[in-house]
């Protein structure tokens, strides 16, 4: 029985075969060489966090298992609330037909903020690397559960050779070995939420976590709602955050963030 990842993932392949059709993968590689820029995405979120949370506020509109949450959601009056929260960084939902995404919300993001950008997509392919820069994405999300060790590992090397950062997301300890093993990652972002289900666990991060010695590579992603939550990981290690759901459903997202790191 297929899960709502392998839907998704299918549907990202037939995506590519008409994108390739429409603009081919050397007309991508030939943009990437006019502006090679990027906006320093992991020393970015890793200075906020010495000092206190370092909150990556996500931009999306709903997801398959919330469905539409906000289809109006424009993401620059969304990503100016994130900005004046004092959000570390942003992440964008790139996905059109399980996240609402419009074809203009990251060039949005881009000129209307000083953030650094985390494109969130199911990456399965290097055109969609060479995407991500033309985007202008400061950083790519990699999805171990969908790469076998030996393509996410030649996908992060595409994407730093393009001078772009890599978060490498989990949700298993196998998944973590072959993560810091193989894949050449600056982020490993441990997942709450299996993606095969999307059921959510806050204790996952904090389960994952005891087998990295180097806490300030961890991003705990999924789930995470209260200061509580925050709080506890926090008091264990964690210092980035990724937070979607939360800031949404907000009707003040700026100071939904601003309760998040007023404690420290």
């Amino acid at each position: 029985m297929n899960t709502i990842l392998d839907t998704i993932v299918a549907s990202k392949k037939n995506e590519l075969v008409n994108k390739k059709k429409r603009v081919s993968i050397n007309d991508l590689i030939s943009k990437t060489e006019s502006d090679n820029r990027s906006r320093n995405f992991v020393s970015s979120v890793k200075k906020i966090g010495k000092n206190r949370p370092a909150i990556i506020a996500e931009f999306k509109r709903g997801s398959p298992s919330l469905g539409k949450i906000c289809p109006n959601l424009a993401a620059l009056h969304q990503v100016k609330l994130y900005e004046q929260g004092g959000a570390a960084a942003v992440s964008v939902l790139t996905d059109k037909e399980f996240f609402f995404a419009e074809s203009n919300d990251i060039n949005d993001v881009f000129h209307h903020t000083q953030l650094p950008i985390l494109r969130k997509e199911f990456i399965i392919d290097e055109y969609q690397i060479y995407e991500s820069r033309v985007l202008r994405s400061d950083c790519i999300l990699l999805i171990m559960s969908i790469l076998s060790a030996k393509k996410a590992a030649i996908l992060a090397d595409l994407a730093h050779k393009l001078n772009m950062d890599v978060l490498a997301e989990v949700h298993s300890v196998d998944e973590l070995k072959y993560v810091r093993n193989e894949v050449e990652c600056d982020l490993i972002g441990i997942n709450n939420r299996n993606l095969k289900t999307f059921e959510t666990s806050e204790s996952k991060t904090l389960e994952l976590a005891q087998h990295i010695d180097d806490k300030s590579l961890i991003v705990a992603e999924s789930g995470l709602k209260t200061q509580q939550s925050i709080k506890i990981l926090w008091d264990n290690g964690i210092r980035i955050f990724l937070i979607g759901e939360a800031l949404i459903k907000s009707e003040a997202p700026d100071e939904t963030i601003k309760s998040f790191i007023s404690l420290y």
